[in-house]
């Protein structure tokens, strides 16, 4: 089994509601060394009004951070990336080419959409996207209210050019009851394309790589661990085709 690679943490500090100091992205980094990751991409939230990101500001972030990690020995590669959320300056940024996407590769950017339900007009968006060479991978759809009443919602989003990640604090109930289903309803109907932490803090991050990868394990075997959490985030931060 390759090592893994996780698409979706806040461990950069200072940037959103993550990583409270340098220490505490040590600490998370440490934890997902030691549980098999080589590689996890720094997705801190880009929400108007809230938490305005740039991809400057996330790249120093990213160099910064990635230096203390070095100087403490974790062999953990720091990756670039932005957690988009899906709003009317999000299209802009789209539209404008100012977007981070995964690993900048140019090929996908991480989004999420509002929790109540799926946004309207999400097909001409994701079809302005594609005519830019850019797809959407959406980040816990199992938390989506729309979803949570009819998780067949989130099967219709890959015809419109969606990729889909599941939350491992999702499988570890961390977010509820209703969404664990939700998520394991999703895995065994090969919704997904990757697994992710999603973690905003150590205690998360602890979390996420214990019981939430365990779980994962036992719906899907290796094989699927294999595939949600090296194969295919392999190919997302190498800008190529998932399975």
């Amino acid at each position: 089994m390759g090592s893994f690679i996780d698409l979706h943490s806040h461990i950069l500090p200072g940037l959103d509601e993550g990583a409270r100091s340098t220490e505490e992205s040590v600490a998370m980094a440490k934890a997902f060394s030691s549980s098999g990751f080589s590689s996890v991409v720094a997705t801190p939230h880009v929400i108007t009004g809230l938490y305005p990101n740039k991809p400057q500001a996330i790249q120093e972030g990213v160099e910064a951070v990635a230096q203390a990690f070095e100087t403490e020995g974790i062999p953990l590669k720091l990756l670039p990336g932005a957690e988009y959320y899906w709003d009317f300056e999000f299209f802009k940024m789209m539209e404008n080419d100012q977007l981070l996407t995964i690993n900048g590769n140019g090929r996908y950017v991480l989004v999420e959409f509002p929790f109540l339900s799926i946004p309207r007009g999400i097909e001409e968006v994701a079809f302005k996207m594609g005519m830019k060479g850019i797809k959407p991978l959406l980040a816990h759809p199992e938390r989506n209210g729309d979803i949570i009443k009819d998780f067949r919602k989130a099967l219709d989003l890959e015809k419109w050019g969606f990729y889909l990640h599941v939350d491992l604090l999702s499988l570890c109930g961390v977010h509820g009851p209703d969404v664990k289903k939700t998520a394991e309803l999703l895995i065994k109907n090969n919704a997904f394309h990757a697994a992710a932490a999603d973690c905003h803090s150590l205690t998360q991050t602890q979390e996420a790589l214990a019981g939430g990868i365990q779980r994962l394990k036992k719906i899907v075997g290796d094989n699927g661990v294999e595939k949600l959490l090296h194969t295919n985030p392999l190919a997302f931060i190498e800008g190529n085709l998932p399975e």
